[in-house]
């Protein structure tokens, strides 16, 4: 039989030999996580306009789905690090439609663009988000085009689209009282022609609201993809019949850069 001081020797013994191995463990952890810790660190540090705001955001969206798009929020903030002495005169964001806009620096014919399309975000994402899409640049002028998800994903209320873009125009004049807003018309699509009738009605409030605020203009690119028999020309839209192809954006080139470039 082990005596009592053997005994206690192995037990000793095993102990240091687990803490030895928890240790190892723990520093091949540590080895292999330091971006994903990096990562979390730079999500911490994004916040909203301010804290207070959340409240007025969370009367047009559920603010669970806030933290979605996360990654390309990241993403901005570390390319804006990498580029600090960048001039930008001009902030295009909002949904997709933006994001996918791959020659938006081509196409505005020299003017300073930033491209700060992301996701299939939302109105309500893009003030939430404002810091690091608009403030911190202080542009002269922001192109925005957001509200098609707002209603055909989201199927979120007309009046409620409506209400969260003039709660846009109103924080971004909060903090930049001299930048010019341009909205761009909702535009109709093939992939989501049962809700153009009220995408419409949303541009046809947007635009008699827009004109009655100063340092805001409102850009009709939808009716250009209507014909004359009022059906959607299929031909300006990707296949997934929601987003443009290279001719679509061509036409939203011509309209866009003509309102801006003056």
């Amino acid at each position: 039989m082990f005596s009592t001081g053997k005994y206690y020797l192995i037990i000793t013994l095993l102990t240091i030999l687990q803490i030895s191995c928890n240790g190892q463990t723990q520093n091949k952890k540590q080895k292999s996580i330091p971006a994903t810790e990096q990562y979390e660190n730079k999500l911490t540090q994004l916040s909203p306009i301010n804290n207070h705001d959340i409240n007025q955001i969370s009367k047009f969206i559920d603010t669970a789905l806030l933290s979605r798009y996360y990654a390309q929020i990241v993403f901005f903030n570390s390319d804006d690090s990498l580029h600090p002495g960048r001039q930008t005169d001009i902030i295009f964001s909002g949904s997709s439609s933006i994001r996918k806009w791959k020659t938006l620096a081509k196409d505005m014919n020299g003017l300073k663009v930033l491209n700060r399309g992301f996701g299939g975000s939302t109105v309500p994402e893009a003030i939430y988000y404002a810091d690091v899409l608009f403030f911190k640049h202080h542009p002269k002028k922001i192109v925005f085009y957001s509200g098609d998800n707002d209603i055909a994903f989201q199927r979120w209320d007309i009046n409620q689209v409506f209400e969260s873009y003039k709660y846009f125009c109103k924080v971004i004049h909060s903090h930049l009282p001299q930048t010019k807003i341009y909205i761009i018309s909702l535009k109709p699509s093939p992939a989501r022609k049962k809700y153009w009738g009220k995408m419409k009605v949303l541009n046809d409030s947007l635009q008699i609201y827009i004109k009655s605020q100063k340092l805001c203009e409102y850009i009709d690119a939808a009716s250009c993809f209507i014909d004359d028999t009022g059906g959607i020309k299929k031909e300006f839209f990707a296949p997934d019949g929601v987003h443009l192809n290279k001719e679509g954006y061509e036409i939203w080139t011509e309209i866009i850069y003509d309102k801006i470039s003056h």
